[in-house]
């Protein structure tokens, strides 16, 4: 009987002990666990001016998704945009952890110059048009003599996002009306008057035909 007893002893000692062992060594193995939840996402949404409105309308292609820690502020950077100027820098908040989070950029549309160089023809005071509006100019320049035939460059059919000169294309014209002016001398003097005039017409810069 002691010695069975003392065997049992013995395992009981055992097994308790290699159950410390594994207790001590799962302590000292165990990796802190983090969480997947740490940040969270939010959104930049940009504005952009319509045509010839004072109204806005998203862009969804400058939509951009961020991610930050809940509580902490954004840190949206607002794009440059060709055609548009930031109406304000973003004002950056607080993240919210229920990913609801919003920042909104607003962009006004430029404005750009047409300026004429009429090209020894009559002068054309510049015109200015919105970044991608219809570019309608029905004035012409007149210069005596020649005929107008067009610009250049050509008309562009809409804005773009920078100023432009037009230079205007002339021909001679071939009925440039001219006068031929006959004078006969007096009998009793050197002075003249003026008999009669003609009408005439003929190519500018070409010999007149008297």
């Amino acid at each position: 009987m002691k010695k069975s007893s003392f065997i049992l002893s013995a395992l009981l000692l055992a097994s308790a002990l290699f159950t410390a062992g594994c207790s001590l060594n799962a302590k000292s193995e165990t990796i802190p666990f983090k969480s997947n939840y740490d940040k969270v996402q939010y959104k930049m949404v940009c504005y952009f001016q319509d045509i010839g409105s004072p109204s806005y309308s998203i862009n969804k292609k400058y939509t951009k998704t961020y991610s930050g820690k809940p509580g902490e502020l954004t840190q949206v950077v607002s794009p440059i945009v060709e055609g548009f100027t930031l109406q304000a820098e973003p004002t950056q908040v607080p993240i919210a952890g229920d990913y609801t989070t919003v920042v909104e950029v607003t962009y006004n549309r430029n404005f750009y110059y047409v300026h004429y160089d009429t090209n020894g023809g009559n002068t054309m005071y510049s015109s200015f048009f919105q970044y991608g509006s219809k570019v309608n100019i029905t004035q012409k320049p007149v210069r005596n003599g020649y005929t107008f035939t067009g610009w250049d460059p050509e008309i562009p059919a809409t804005m773009p996002a920078h100023d432009i000169t037009l230079k205007a294309q002339w021909i001679e014209g071939t009925a440039t009306p001219y006068k031929v002016n006959h004078y006969l001398q007096h009998a009793n003097d050197d002075l003249y008057d003026l008999d009669y005039t003609d009408n005439k017409a003929g190519r500018t810069n070409s010999l007149t035909n008297a």
